[in-house]
């Protein structure tokens, strides 16, 4: 999990550099490291998750950037540091 909170510094820091060649990158690897932790966490976390990927989406269809660091900063780190794996 630790790994996975690493990464979302890094897209963060991506995005304040406004590096999309890094950040595209980065978010590629935190998905696909996310998606492979998700069937081991309770469920719980998981319908959330699912929530907080949903309006990602949007920020990401958007181009809105900084919703999308907001989000990743204050729903999704929070959620990760707290989640239980089953």
């Amino acid at each position: 999990m630790k790994d996975v909170l690493e990464l979302i510094d890094v897209v963060e820091e991506n995005i304040v550099e406004y590096d999309m060649k890094k950040f595209k990158e980065t978010v590629a690897v935190l998905v696909e490291k996310i998606f492979y932790i998700l069937p081991k966490l309770d469920e719980k976390y998981i319908k959330h998750i699912n929530i907080i990927f949903q309006n990602i989406n949007v920020a990401l269809n958007n181009k809105d950037y900084l919703l999308y660091q907001d989000i990743l900063e204050f729903e999704l780190k929070p959620i990760l540091k707290n989640a239980r794996m089953s």
